[in-house]
C-alpha cells in the first residue's frame, strides 16, 4: 500500500467515519487501525486526516505512536442559536442567501427562516449547507422564483415527508420553542414501535424454537 501510495505521489489521505473503528467491539481494533495510519504517515510520507465523532480520539488513546504523530486537532461545534447580524449563524445564513440562483431575491437571512433552519438541522454547519443545497433543486425543479418560507415548507412536506403539525416552516412563531421537545418525541415514538416488534418477533422464534424441540 505504501508503494502504491508513494507512486502516485498521494501527499495526503483522508479517512471519514473513523468512529466507527472505536466502535469495533474487539479491543484490539483500535490499536492495529491506528497502525495502519502510522505506516501510511512514516512509510509513505502522506498526510493522514481522520474525520469522525469526537470518540474516534480512543484511537490515539490506543495506540501511543499514533498519539507522538498527532499535529493538529479541530474539534467542529454548532452554531450558537443567535441571531444578532454579527453572529456566526447570522453571518453564514447571510452569506449563503447571497449565492442564491435566483432572479428574485431569496429569503434565507430573514430571522425567522434562519432560526427554523438552524433548529430543525441541530444549528450544525454541514447540516445546514446539505438542506439549503436539497432545498434550491426542489425549488429549481417546482419552478419557483426564489426560496421562501412556503418553498421551505412544500420542500419538507412533499421530500421529508414530515406532517404538517411537525413541519417547523408551518409551526406557529410563539410555538417555535417547543419544536425540539416536539420532535423528539416524534423520533422516539417510531424507535419504540420499531422496539416492540422486535421484542415480539424474538418471542415469537422462540416459541417456536420450543415447540420444534417439543415435537422432536
Amino acid at each position: 500500500m505504501t508503494t502504491q501510495i508513494q507512486g502516485q505521489q498521494t501527499r495526503c489521505i483522508a479517512f471519514d467515519e473513523v468512529h466507527h473503528i472505536s466502535e469495533y467491539k474487539d479491543p484490539e481494533g483500535a490499536y492495529d487501525a491506528g497502525d495502519v495510519f502510522k505506516i501510511v504517515a512514516k512509510n509513505a510520507c502522506a498526510g493522514v486526516f481522520c474525520v469522525g465523532l469526537t470518540h474516534m480520539m480512543e484511537l490515539v488513546d490506543a495506540n501511543e505512536q499514533v498519539r507522538e504523530l498527532v499535529r493538529t486537532k479541530y474539534t467542529f461545534e454548532p452554531f450558537r442559536l443567535d441571531l444578532d447580524p454579527s453572529s456566526d449563524l447570522k453571518k453564514f445564513m447571510t452569506a449563503v442567501n447571497q449565492q442564491m440562483p435566483f432572479d428574485q431575491p431569496s429569503y434565507l437571512d430573514q430571522d425567522d427562516i434562519v432560526l427554523r433552519i438552524a433548529l430543525m438541522n441541530d444549528m450544525f454547519t454541514g447540516r445546514i449547507a446539505k438542506f439549503v443545497h436539497r432545498v434550491v433543486g426542489y425549488a429549481i425543479d417546482v419552478g419557483a422564483p426564489c426560496v421562501d418560507l412556503q418553498t421551505l415548507a412544500a420542500y419538507v412536506r412533499v421530500k421529508l415527508e414530515i406532517k404538517d403539525h411537525t413541519n417547523i416552516f408551518l409551526v406557529a412563531q410563539d410555538a417555535i420553542e417547543e419544536y425540539p421537545a416536539l420532535m423528539a418525541k416524534e423520533r422516539k415514538e417510531p424507535m419504540l414501535l420499531a422496539e416492540k416488534r422486535r421484542t415480539k418477533a424474538a418471542q415469537q422464534h422462540r416459541t417456536r424454537s420450543a415447540f420444534g424441540a417439543r415435537g422432536q
